[in-house]
């Protein structure tokens, strides 16, 4: 018995850190290309390391800044079109459906609001956006005190 606990005793003092190391090492490595496929890294945080082969390789050189296309600043309103359609609005006034949706949002009668304006804009989403606008026009009104 003894026997056994000196030779346990021995074979734990061997038995480093570094020998676990060692051993995991000798087990199948991770392919790291596939490991990079799977959790790509953010561009902008990529440097080259002026190395043949890994995953940042290639000439350290600094990115060119892309331009903003027009396609990509769709759906923001400009000053000028804002302005322009200020103007329109206060020259022109409001249509006839306009003014009756303001009338029932000023009694309280939401939903057929909301109905008249989805039969005349046709989606509900622009229902919904210009129920919002006239009864911020509403609101405004109210505060001038009109």
């Amino acid at each position: 018995m003894n026997n056994l606990i000196e030779v346990w005793e021995d074979y734990a003092s061997n038995y480093t850190a570094a020998a676990t190391i060692a051993r995991d090492y000798t087990r199948v490595k991770p392919n790291f290309t596939v490991a990079a496929r799977r959790y790509p890294q953010d561009p902008d945080k990529m440097t080259r390391t002026n190395l043949r082969t890994g995953l940042n390789k290639g000439h350290p050189t600094t990115p060119i800044e892309k331009a903003v296309r027009p396609s990509q600043r769709k759906g923001i309103q400009s000053a000028k079109t804002k302005f322009v359609r200020s103007v329109v609005r206060e020259v022109a006034g409001f249509s006839a459906y306009e003014r009756r949706v303001m009338e029932l949002l000023r009694n309280s009668k939401d939903k057929k609001a909301r109905k008249l304006t989805k039969k005349r804009l046709g989606t509900l989403l622009r229902s919904k956006r210009k129920l919002e606008e006239l009864s911020t026009i509403i609101q405004e009104s109210r505060r001038a005190g009109h």
